[in-house]
């Protein structure tokens, strides 16, 4: 298994994507909130660039959720900014996504 630093942009499909979060604090709750959502958005770009849509989908909803649990009592913009980089993952990537 490949490691990856999960505060560090990544080669997915030929593409390079950006990780999604950082902590909002240097605590290790916040750090490690931040990371599983970074490995699991780098996991719906991998299953994007394999035309896998229903895992895809799967991904995002996890994120969206986590994303959404993260931001309660911070500015909407910021949970509104991760959604749309979500929605313009699979804008980027809707050739010929297998259902």
């Amino acid at each position: 298994m490949k490691q990856i630093s999960v505060f560090e942009s990544q080669e997915i499909g030929g593409r390079t994507v950006e990780p999604l979060c950082s902590p909002v604090d240097l605590n290790n709750i916040s750090t490690s909130v931040a990371a599983a959502c970074n490995l699991i958005w780098f996991a719906m770009n991998i299953a994007l660039a394999q035309k896998d849509k229903n895992e895809a989908v799967r991904l995002a909803h996890m994120l969206e959720s986590i994303l959404t649990i993260e931001c309660e009592g911070s500015s909407d913009e910021d949970l509104d900014n991760s959604i749309e980089r979500i929605e313009e993952a699979f804008d980027d990537n809707d050739e010929e996504l297998s259902e």
